[in-house]
């Protein structure tokens, strides 16, 4: 049992890392992508098309997008988006 446990957090540990490593990668993307489009003298707009937890369309507005729209068909992710933007604005 206790070998299990260490196995499963094994590769929770390993899945965090990943994630965060893959998003630092997405945000330096993004930013590069929206300073481009404000160096042309435009305005950025980003279209994020499911969005599951809404992560990358905050990630576009923290970055200075001029608007960000996240679409999400599933009704789980569209409450946890909803749940997360209304922290992530608060804080």
């Amino acid at each position: 049992m206790a070998s299990r446990l260490r196995a499963k957090s094994a590769i929770y540990d390993c899945l965090v890392v990943i994630y965060f490593v893959q998003n630092k990668k997405y945000y330096k993307a993004l930013g590069e992508a929206i300073a481009g489009v404000h160096a042309r003298g435009k305005m950025a707009h980003v279209l994020d098309i499911g969005t599951g937890t809404g992560l990358l369309a905050m990630m576009a507005a923290r970055l200075g997008a001029d608007s960000v729209t996240a679409c999400e068909v599933l009704f789980f992710f569209q409450f946890v988006t909803s749940l997360s933007v209304r922290l992530y604005v608060s804080s």
